[in-house]
């Protein structure tokens, strides 16, 4: 997952906004997090919206105080938990699937029952979002990711055994 975060100190500017768009087109980020935006709402709507992102967050600019924003696409599951202030508490996660028949919730969380109940632990990821594709053109390219390395020790063990799943 890429993010992009940026303390733009105003994006009502020509300069700024042009500029944050062509960041969004060079890392492409899957969530992009603005601080001090001191734009209004219908600015910052609208600006979204023609970057086309999935969905966004937006506490506006009021007098003196400054705005935040956040914004998604539609690969990223974004579910805002609490907002008071200028402090928001996401919680997010990345789907392992574009495109094609998503897999059922039923069955990842029996995948996941069992991966925590004999004691496994995911051993992290860095890397492209997903490890396998199709290799079909435009909206027939189905990518996912396939491959999950898991890791199983004692607490205290400084050598974790890994194994592919």
């Amino acid at each position: 997952m890429k993010l992009l975060s940026w303390n733009v100190q105003g994006i009502g500017t020509p300069l700024t906004k042009d500029h944050l768009q062509y960041l969004c087109q060079l890392y492409n980020p899957d969530i992009v997090f603005l601080a001090e935006t001191k734009a209004p709402l219908s600015r910052m709507n609208l600006f979204f919206k023609k970057s086309k992102f999935h969905d966004w967050f937006i506490i506006p600019s009021v007098g003196i105080e400054k705005g935040i924003a956040i914004a998604w696409h539609n690969n990223i599951d974004m579910k805002l938990v609490s907002a008071k202030y200028n402090v928001c508490h996401f919680e997010a996660s990345l789907d392992e699937k574009q495109v094609g028949n998503k897999t059922s919730s039923s069955s990842k969380t029996v995948i996941i029952q069992t991966i925590v109940s004999i004691g496994l632990q995911n051993a992290g990821y860095e890397g492209a979002p997903f490890t396998w594709s199709n290799n079909r053109k435009g909206e027939a390219d189905i990518c996912e990711r396939i491959d999950r390395a898991l890791t199983y020790g004692l607490k205290n063990s400084r050598t974790p055994r890994y194994t592919l799943v």
